[in-house]
């Protein structure tokens, strides 16, 4: 089923989200994927993250098999539902991964992308 517009009368478009949402999103879910290419190959894997100073830091247990982005154009996708609003919504950072001293690998956002659409259950709930 899709969701409604607001006036119940037409589907509701994707909303498209700020930057500052897009980056408020990513902080507060903290995990998601990354996706790279890899010998010539699209590579995409699970990832938790914190976002410190304005880029992407991944954690520890990650780092191993992020290796092979380093220096690399990279995507950071991560998608959730909002109880509250009840919007679901995606958001997607891309930028370069780089080494940061200590061995820590972090993405630095040039792009962010991001939309929210109602679910349509529950935007086609009468009122």
């Amino acid at each position: 089923m899709c969701p409604l517009a607001p006036d119940g009368l037409a589907p509701a478009e994707p909303r498209a989200l700020s930057r500052s949402e897009c980056l408020a999103l990513l902080r507060a879910q903290g995990n998601g994927r990354i996706a790279y290419t890899s010998e010539g190959v699209l590579t995409v894997v699970p990832a938790t993250f914190e976002l410190t100073r304005g880029k992407i830091q991944f954690r520890a247990r990650n780092l191993r098999r992020l290796r092979e982005a380093l220096g690399q154009v990279a995507t950071v996708q991560s998608d959730g539902f909002d109880q509250h609003s009840g919007e679901h919504w995606s958001v997607c950072a891309t930028g370069f991964v780089v080494s940061e001293g200590f061995g820590d690998l972090e993405l630095e956002p040039e792009l962010f992308q991001g939309f929210a659409d109602l679910d349509g259950e529950e935007a086609a709930r009468p009122s």
